[in-house]
């Protein structure tokens, strides 16, 4: 499946939750499930956001009668963490009538499931549906492009050594590059959002024992030379260049810019 499939298919198939009626939508949310599980490198993502992330402690929270706090409050403003959360939120919808505690305690329409069921695609489904998929897309390599990958092509690591958590640091460093003001005028925002989105994506994979080299290499490629390119300052070009030397040592990614 190419990225282009992949992210059509991953729209019908949030269109279809978003339309289904009570009665399917457990069935609906399955399918989707089951397209992100049918991709190996998207499944791969998903295991490592969701792997350090305690559900259950915080559904119980977010469902508990009587909700005193607002959902804004509940739903986490870290990417990673907010990715775990609804995962395992979709994860809980699929499973018969999953969805009605959390529904009840924060879209309640009266006695009418149909709009309560409406009120939480709208706010919870949709939105976070279409903000995963930023960091799902770049994920998926063309088909026509995949060979079976020789031990050479992965990578194995300690992500809590040192080098990888300074390799970790170094791509948050890039990532506030990105978004300071300094290059609002270098970048437009769509192309900016996705190269963020890139280097999220990447940080996620290195949290994880193995890890494909040339899905690192494509992540972090565009960025790396979009700054290169771009930022003349010392900042930049020490970020960049701290970069490149730490997956050179350390996963064997050689990146040419």
């Amino acid at each position: 499946m190419t990225r282009e499939e992949f992210e059509r298919t991953y729209h019908e198939k949030l269109g279809d939750i978003m339309q289904a009626s009570p009665k399917m939508f457990e069935m609906r949310v399955g399918a989707w499930l089951d397209l992100l599980d049918s991709e190996p490198a998207v499944a791969s993502y998903i295991d490592a956001a969701t792997a350090g992330f305690k559900f259950e402690p915080w559904f119980e929270q977010a469902t508990r009668g009587g909700v005193s706090r607002q959902l804004s409050e509940l739903i986490s403003t870290d990417k990673q963490e907010r990715d775990a959360q609804f995962i395992g939120l979709m994860r809980q919808f699929r499973e018969p009538h999953g969805w009605h505690h959390f529904g009840l305690a924060h879209f309640r329409a009266g006695n009418n499931v149909a709009q309560t069921l409406d009120a939480l695609n709208r706010n919870i489904v949709g939105p976070f549906a279409r903000d995963l998929l930023r960091d799902l897309g770049p994920l998926v390599r063309d088909a026509e492009k995949v060979e079976p990958e020789p031990d050479e092509a992965i990578a194995t690591i300690d992500p809590q050594s040192p080098a990888i958590l300074e390799l970790n640091d170094k791509i948050d460093e890039l990532i506030m590059l990105l978004r300071s003001s300094n290059m609002a005028s270098e970048i437009l925002g769509e192309d900016k959002d996705r190269l963020s989105a890139e280097l999220s994506a990447s940080k996620v994979l290195i949290r994880v024992s193995r890890v494909e080299r040339s899905i690192m290499e494509r992540l972090l490629t565009p960025a790396l030379r979009f700054i290169a390119k771009t930022l003349a300052d010392q900042a930049g070009e020490t970020a960049v260049k701290a970069a490149l030397a730490l997956l050179a040592a350390h996963l064997g990614i050689n990146i040419a810019l």
